[in-house]
């Protein structure tokens, strides 16, 4: 076909083109391709059934089983050979095209049958979300955790250019005053206090606020003030109030987004901020596989994303690229910057993470330091109040 003929299909109407295009590939091999590392969310919806046996759709349920991406248009079915045999299903993953007025199964095979195909917009994303967080491999970090992560975390993201990166892409404003929920220790608190005219920074960790309150005092920094408390807390009650940006910078792990979005968005007067992973996130698959244990970091930032679209929220979205190669005093800091992250390592788990920082520490410049730069990406998701 010219491609110049082509034209996109949404997700409800075929093609107006002169011709059919049909692509056949290997079943066996196209099915394979087809069904790794897919994400479980397409046909996910409220009234969901058991998901590995219905897709359902805003309650709408099929028992019919999709396991295809939902952007994609395909075919399968059982095509009977010459011999009158009945072949292994032909899948086709190419757009098929008809002719204006025709309907797309006129140019199926015989015995072949459209695969169901869901608009995004009729996903409830707040419950994929949910799903999808409580697939997540590791367990919910509380405040005694984060308490005891604070001087560390803070070290950490000083020795990265996140916070130059993102505050290039926001362009604060002098007059501007700011809310940092999830503020942590103060990774972006601390830097923007001197580029806008006041901060509110909100954190459910003591500790994490008692560091930012101490980088204060040493910058001789005092437009920054800070309040204990978390997402589900009533902000009212806490005097949060209203101020002129909302940013959560990767720190919107609540388990229902759709409100934690309400609440940040119904106290900014001019502009909303989201950060959140893309992919695999700050987590290091090298490390999980070396120790032998399987990575699910939960939903990425296109959840967010989908979830906005559905609120009707048009967001920009921009991404920031961290290099990150931590330095260490020796061995045992190495492992114990890596240790935190796995919940109850088993001896075995132990000697293999010790065998890996073995295989991958190198002695540069006067300290340790691993011998490859861990690329982490992250989500900037924005947008202006109406």
């Amino acid at each position: 076909m010219n491609p110049e003929s082509k034209n996109r299909m949404d997700g409800a109407a075929w093609s107006t083109v002169n011709g059919a295009a049909i692509e056949a590939e290997a079943p066996e091999e196209k099915n394979r391709e087809a069904r790794d590392d897919r994400p479980a969310v397409a046909g996910l919806g409220r009234g969901m059934q058991k998901a590995s046996d219905s897709s359902c759709v805003r309650g709408k349920c099929s028992s019919e089983r999709s396991d295809r991406p939902s952007d994609m248009r395909n075919m399968e079915g059982a095509i009977p050979s010459s011999s009158g045999q009945a072949q292994a299903p032909v899948t086709v993953n190419q757009p098929i095209l008809g002719r204006e007025g025709e309907a797309p199964e006129a140019l199926l095979p015989e015995g072949a049958t459209l695969a169901p195909v869901i608009d995004v917009r009729d996903v409830d994303w707040n419950y994929v979300w949910q799903v999808q967080r409580a697939r997540q491999g590791s367990r919910k970090r509380d405040t005694r955790f984060w308490d005891g992560r604070a001087s560390s975390f803070a070290k950490a993201a000083s020795e990265t250019a996140y916070a130059d990166q993102f505050l290039a892409i926001m362009k604060p404003e002098a007059h501007w005053t700011v809310l940092d929920m999830g503020c942590g220790s103060g990774t972006l608190a601390v830097p923007l206090a001197g580029l806008v005219s006041s901060i509110t920074a909100v954190d459910f960790s003591t500790q994490m606020l008692t560091v930012i309150g101490d980088r204060c005092g040493k910058e001789g920094i005092c437009n920054v003030s800070t309040v204990h408390g978390r997402w589900e807390d009533d902000w009212e009650n806490l005097g949060i109030g209203v101020h002129d940006v909302a940013i959560a910078s990767r720190s919107m792990v609540a388990d229902d987004l759709h409100a934690s979005i309400l609440k940040l968005n119904g106290v900014a007067r001019r502009r909303v901020y989201i950060v959140t992973i893309v992919g695999d996130g700050p987590f290091d698959r090298r490390v999980f596989d070396a120790i032998g244990r399987p990575l699910n970091v939960g939903p990425d930032y296109i959840y967010n994303y989908n979830l906005l679209y559905q609120m009707r929220i048009l967001a920009n979205v921009a991404f920031i690229e961290e290099r990150r190669n931590r330095t260490f005093r020796n061995h045992e800091e190495a492992f114990a910057s890596m240790q935190w992250i796995f919940d109850n390592l088993t001896r075995q788990e132990e000697e293999k993470l010790h065998k890996y920082i073995d295989a991958h520490l190198v002695h540069r410049f006067g300290s340790w330091t691993s011998s490859y730069d861990h690329v982490v990406r992250w989500a900037v998701i924005w947008w202006e109040k109406a």
